[in-house]
Parts: structure tokens; C-alpha cells; sequence
């Protein structure tokens, strides 16, 4: 587990911490800025991507396993007094965002939190904070630096910086799905809090010796099959949960309720979540999800820039444009131009083809 690996893109070694990417379908390792690089290879990519609502963040790795956090406020600037705990540093900026998690790190996840509001009481095994993030005004990188929980009157926590990652959930402005419902997406993870169990290490455990991945969509392909596999994923909510559970069970909730009959919702999770949530490692939800047109990010240079793909797949693409790239990306760069690995949708000049193929889900790149 602690060998190093090397990027089979640019081949550089990727040190212990960083976090490595494996295509299924290629069979390659890649480091995470050569997997985002390929990403930005597909024409799906928003212009603009903030944190918000239903994105995913991960943090670590820590012994090769990542913690899955889900957002469900929106990035703002951090409060005066957070700054002066977390404290200021040279050309960086600090930001926060409410989020919400499972782990053995915080006794609400292991004892349980016992809430009331009026005449109604409540016990959840779901943290609930505020994740301060610090970026970097030069790389766009982010570390989370402390928490503050989401009651009112809570104090701020630092914490040691641990570089984060984004994954963007692909309801959005300017997507081909149906931008997201908010307060959808809140009633889902409020139900999900409601039903919530403490964190399970027998469940991790499950989750590394099954190797679980993506639920085959092909084989439920009748209202009767799809029917019996969301009365399964219905029964995996109610399990034990660890920190991919809870971004998994949410999601596939809201999926859920946003669908009109059952059948259609048992074809929205095999379409963006294909997975059950008890027997999901982190590294499996990444690999999957960004299958099926959800986007991974190490950085947010968003706030600086729009990020234009055209320049990347057009064939009036100049060769001086690749000094202005990190070296460790120029070769990605030079292997997606000459078509040497099937990561790209296929360029059919037709225009009627072309439009199909965007369209279609499955034929997204696989980073």
C-alpha cells in the first residue's frame, strides 16, 4: 500500500499523500492533475465551477483511502473572527462552506447528537459544520484549516492544512441534466440525518474486502429487475454508515424523490450513482461517478478564469499554447491530440452525430 506509483501520462512519481487516479477502462494510473487535465478534455465541462450544494469534497489520501464531505451550503467568505483563529497567510484566501459528513473522529458520529426544534426531538449520527477552506490566490489550491459546527454559538476549530479535492455533481447551468433543486436536495439530506446510524467500522471493512463497483445497468433492464434493485438500495440506506455512505444515500434519495414513479428513479441512480452505499470505497465512488458526468477538481483557478476547452480539441490548436502548461501535463496534452488512447468522444463531422454524442452520458470520457 505505501509503494510509490507513477503517472502513466507524464510519468512522473506521484508521492505518498497526493492520490492517484486508475481508469478501468485503459487500465493506467494517472496523478490527480493529469486525470483533471484528461477531464477537460470533454466539451461537458461548465464554464464556472463553484462549490455549492450536493458537491462532493475529499480530503486525504491517508494511507491510500480518501474522506468523502458533502456540501450542501455554498462557498462565502470566512467570518472575521474565523480568520483571526485560522489565521491569515500571504496571498491566500479564506473560505467557508457548510457541509455535512460521518466519522470516527467526531463522538456526534459514534454517540449521536441529540437535537429539538419546538415540540419535535431528534437524534442524528451526522455532522453537521461549517469546513473552512483556505486557497491559494497562485495554484488555485485548496486545504481545508478548521471547522466550525453549524449551531449557533459554536466555536472555530484549526485543524492541520489537508489538501482537498472537488467533485462536481453535473445538475448545473449550461449541463444536459435538470439543473439541481436545492431545497429537494435539503429535504433528502434532512431525511437522510432522520434515519441516520452511527459510523461503522465493520462497515469500512465490508467496503475494502468487497471491492465493490459500479451496479452493471445492464443488467436491470426491465420495470420488474429495476424494481427489485431499488427495494436493494432502499435496504443498504438503513445500514451502518461510513464517510462514502452518507454522500451515496443522500444522493440517491434526492434521485429518488426528484424522479416521478419508482421505475424512473431506479433509472436515475443507474444512470448518475450506480452504487450501494454500504460496500463503496472512496476510490470507487470517484472512479464511477466521474464516469457518468460528474467532474473532479484539485483546484478552484475558476475564480480566476473561465475554463475554455475549445483550444484543447480543435485542430487549429497551437503547439506554443503548451508552454504556457506545466510540464507535467504537456505530454496528456500531446497523447489526446494524436489519438493514441480512446479517452476522447469521438469527433464525427456530422452534425446530427455530433450532437447525439453529446447528449449521451455514456459517451463522456472516462476520467
Amino acid at each position: 500500500l505505501l509503494l510509490k506509483k507513477r503517472c502513466d501520462y507524464c510519468g512522473d512519481p506521484v508521492e505518498l499523500g497526493e492520490g492517484t487516479y486508475f481508469c478501468s477502462e485503459c487500465s493506467l494510473d494517472c496523478c490527480m492533475g493529469c486525470a483533471e487535465y484528461l477531464e477537460d478534455a470533454n466539451p461537458r465541462t461548465s464554464t464556472l465551477l463553484v462549490p455549492g450544494p450536493g458537491d462532493i469534497i475529499l480530503t486525504g489520501p491517508c494511507l491510500t483511502v480518501h474522506h468523502v464531505i458533502l456540501a450542501y451550503g455554498t462557498l462565502e467568505k470566512a467570518l472575521p473572527d474565523e480568520l483571526a483563529v485560522i489565521g491569515e497567510m500571504p496571498e491566500t484566501e479564506l473560505y467557508r462552506i457548510l457541509t455535512v459528513e460521518t466519522t470516527p473522529f467526531y463522538t456526534e458520529c459514534i454517540k449521536g447528537d441529540h437535537k429539538s426544534a419546538g415540540s419535535n426531538e431528534w437524534d442524528t449520527y451526522f455532522y453537521r459544520a461549517w469546513t473552512i477552506l483556505r486557497r491559494d490566490c497562485k495554484t488555485g489550491a485548496m486545504s481545508l484549516c478548521g471547522t466550525r459546527p453549524s449551531k449557533p454559538g459554536s466555536a472555530v476549530k484549526s485543524t492541520d492544512p489537508l489538501l482537498v479535492k472537488f467533485i462536481f455533481h453535473p445538475f448545473r447551468e449550461g449541463r444536459p441534466s435538470a439543473a439541481l433543486d436545492v431545497t429537494r436536495f435539503l429535504e433528502a439530506l434532512r431525511t437522510a440525518e432522520l434515519n441516520s446510524q452511527r459510523y461503522s467500522i465493520r462497515t469500512v471493512l465490508k467496503g475494502w474486502f468487497t471491492a465493490q463497483k459500479a451496479i452493471d445497468e445492464t443488467a436491470y433492464d426491465t420495470p420488474e429487475k429495476r424494481a427489485s434493485l431499488l427495494a436493494e438500495i432502499r435496504k443498504r440506506w438503513t445500514s451502518k454508515p461510513y464517510c462514502a455512505s452518507a454522500a451515496i444515500m443522500v444522493w440517491q434519495r434526492y434521485l429518488e424523490m426528484s424522479s416521478s414513479t419508482e421505475d424512473a428513479a431506479a433509472q436515475a441512480i443507474l444512470l448518475y450513482l450506480p452504487l450501494l452505499c454500504d460496500v463503496t470505497m472512496p476510490s470507487t465512488l470517484l472512479e464511477v461517478i466521474t464516469c457518468r458526468g460528474w467532474e473532479l477538481r484539485t483546484d478552484l483557478n475558476c475564480f480566476d478564469r473561465v475554463r475554455g476547452l475549445k483550444s484543447i480539441i480543435d485542430d487549429s490548436f497551437d503547439e506554443e499554447d503548451l508552454s504556457e502548461k506545466k510540464p507535467s501535463k504537456i505530454h496528456s496534452m500531446r497523447i489526446l491530440r494524436k489519438g493514441k488512447i480512446g479517452l476522447l468522444p469521438a469527433m464525427d463531422t456530422d452534425s446530427e452525430s455530433a450532437e447525439s454524442s453529446d447528449d449521451d452520458p455514456t459517451k463522456f470520457a472516462c476520467v
